[in-house]
């Protein structure tokens, strides 16, 4: 992150496989890297509006409308656009269909224990 963050935890999840070519951090719900970057660097050449794993950016990581850019390889996903804490009308059910302990940030496609662990946490708040 940059010299404007230091000191800062960035809430990041273990390198891991989280699609594409080489291993990613996932950030966490409340990474201070959500919507933190810059979009002119983020359309400019390499990066030409994807991240590490090839998936389109910017998304609205934060939830309030305006899509900026995360900082670093990794772009949360869309998925988790809405509220910081999810909205559940009734029981919150989810199917893990991954063994890889990654963490995604969303139960759209893929879903590991982490992810649904860290939905459960968020629904319960």
């Amino acid at each position: 992150m940059g010299s404007d963050k230091l000191g800062i935890d960035p809430e990041v999840a273990e390198l891991a496989d989280n699609g594409g070519q080489l291993e990613t951090n996932a950030l966490l719900p409340g990474s201070p890297a959500i919507d933190a970057g810059s979009n002119t660097g983020c359309a400019a050449s390499p990066i030409n509006n994807v991240d590490e794993r090839g998936i389109a950016r910017p998304t609205d990581g934060n939830g309030d409308t305006v899509n900026v850019c995360d900082i670093g390889a990794y772009e949360l996903p869309a998925a988790l656009v809405g509220t910081a804490t999810p909205t559940v009308a009734g029981p919150l059910s989810l199917v893990v269909n991954t063994l890889d302990d990654i963490y995604i940030g969303s139960c759209r496609v893929i879903c590991s224990l982490r992810d649904a662990v860290g939905w459960q946490l968020m629904a319960a708040r």
